[in-house]
């Protein structure tokens, strides 16, 4: 792993953790839901493009759990807010 690698893994590791806590503070309270959809998305695609980029990304356990855990959140968020 390079320097610029161990930087982009970091900070997807902080933004998920993140955009974990505004997912369940909006699941739970409503809170933040403008931002928080811009934040996601903006999660998603600098996901994307670092993994495509780096492929080690994948192997980091702790970075890809934080990404299926927000996944879901946001998957649970979006049918919540259809019913």
């Amino acid at each position: 792993m390079n320097n610029r690698e161990k930087i982009s893994t970091i900070i997807l590791l902080i933004s998920g953790f993140v955009l974990l806590v505004f997912s369940l503070l909006e699941l739970f309270s409503s809170v933040a839901t403008n931002q928080n959809n811009l934040i996601s998305m903006g999660y998603f695609v600098l996901f994307l493009l670092l993994s495509s980029k780096y492929k080690n990304i994948y192997k980091n356990k702790f970075l890809m759990i934080i990404f299926y855990v927000v996944v879901v959140l946001r998957l649970v968020v979006f049918f919540l807010k259809l019913i």
